[in-house]
């Protein structure tokens, strides 16, 4: 039997695995996978300059799809390791660097047990030394930020970018063309919806957890973001979006506006949680019109609402984070950004009436939505 809170006894349990049989082990499986990847690609096309019309959806090919997708997945669990850490620490004034720790007993976690998901799932939810629970909110968000990327991959980068709207009509669909003939402009735009969206997430936690987005961390994110879509324009692939820097500043001025919305609807409980995330949520909505357009913040703050009148209609007691919330209707306006852009009816920019029209919904959608709230607590 194990005996538990003993400091002044030695730690005399053996080690499972070896930190060096970890990282051997790992390496080794990485070296493999794009080995399988490239030898299924080869053989499966030939390496010939028609390989675009020959591919098929063989098993090989499938199997290359499944390597190629589950590392994407284990890719986006291992940034969202790292944004438990970001999580934690920033909003107190650590740094990020050095190794991670049981929040309980602060012994430093091994590596063999630090891998994204599978480390919980195999220490059963408990920590190797202190045995105490860990929170299950670490994998959750890993498996979140996994999830996230994911349904980037299959809506935006495996189609070829069908989901952009006026981006160039895709000459091919799945892994096998990514790997042999790489759209580095797609990849780029999707690389920076999820870098978004995953920035976004770290800040609604730590406003759930009660803290203020911290400003070096705000300020400096958006100042990357607006220099990137300043001088790469082709990140928002829509024309109007490209054309000068006035643009970029009704763009920022937008996004100020309907982060300020959001905030004074959610000032309505006169609680303190509003307030305090003031900065938060207008830099959050700032974000959001910097990555994806003026026309498309109104459409997603819409989409916002939506979901939270669904959320709080369900369980009215509940509590959906403001910053999920965005990311969940930013996600979703992302897979279906090019049917809304045309459509006849949603908010877009084709029409100013209903981009008003979806302000005012939005507005009076998120305000019941936390009323209701209010009255049931």
């Amino acid at each position: 039997m194990q005996l538990q809170n003993q400091p002044d006894k030695p730690d005399v349990r053996p080690i499972v695995h070896s930190p060096v049989h970890g990282w051997i082990a790992i390496i080794v499986l990485l070296v493999g996978s794009v080995a399988f990847v490239v030898r299924g690609v080869s053989s499966e096309v030939g390496w010939n300059a028609d390989w675009k019309s020959e591919v098929s959806p063989t098993i090989q090919t499938k199997s290359v799809q499944v390597v190629v997708t589950l590392w994407i997945g284990f890719l986006g669990a291992c940034f969202g390791s790292f944004l438990n850490v970001v999580i934690y620490r920033v909003p107190i004034g650590r740094t990020i660097s050095g190794h991670s720790g049981c929040p309980r007993c602060g012994h430093a976690i091994r590596p063999q047990h630090n891998v994204p998901l599978i480390g919980w799932l195999f220490l059963q939810g408990k920590c190797y030394d202190c045995q105490l629970p860990i929170a299950v909110r670490y994998p959750t968000v890993e498996a979140f930020i996994a999830s996230l990327f994911l349904v980037i991959a299959f809506g935006e980068v495996y189609p070829g970018g069908i989901n952009l709207p006026y981006f160039p009509t895709p000459t091919y669909a799945g892994v096998v063309g990514i790997v042999l003939d790489p759209q580095w402009d797609l990849l780029a735009i999707a690389s920076l919806h999820a870098a978004v969206l995953t920035v976004l997430v770290s800040w609604a936690f730590i406003l759930y957890d009660g803290f203020p987005v911290p400003r070096v961390y705000a300020c400096s994110t958006i100042v990357l973001v607006t220099v990137l879509t300043y001088l790469f324009p082709q990140l928002i692939p829509i024309p109007e979006e490209m054309d000068s820097p006035a643009i970029l500043t009704y763009r920022i001025l937008s996004g100020i506006f309907i982060g300020w919305l959001s905030w004074y609807a959610g000032s309505v409980r006169g609680r303190r949680e509003p307030r305090r995330g003031t900065i938060g949520i207008i830099f959050g909505y700032l974000l959001i019109a910097l990555t994806f357009g003026v026309s498309s913040i109104v459409s997603i703050y819409l989409l916002e609402g939506l979901l939270r009148s669904v959320f709080y209609w369900l369980d009215s007691r509940g509590r959906l984070p403001w910053g999920i919330a965005l990311c969940l209707a930013a996600l979703l306006h992302l897979v279906l950004w090019q049917s809304l852009e045309f459509s006849s009816w949603w908010p877009n920019r084709g029409s100013s009436v209903r981009l008003v029209l979806a302000i005012i919904a939005a507005q009076t959608l998120n305000t019941a939505a936390v009323r209701r709230r209010k009255l049931s607590e």
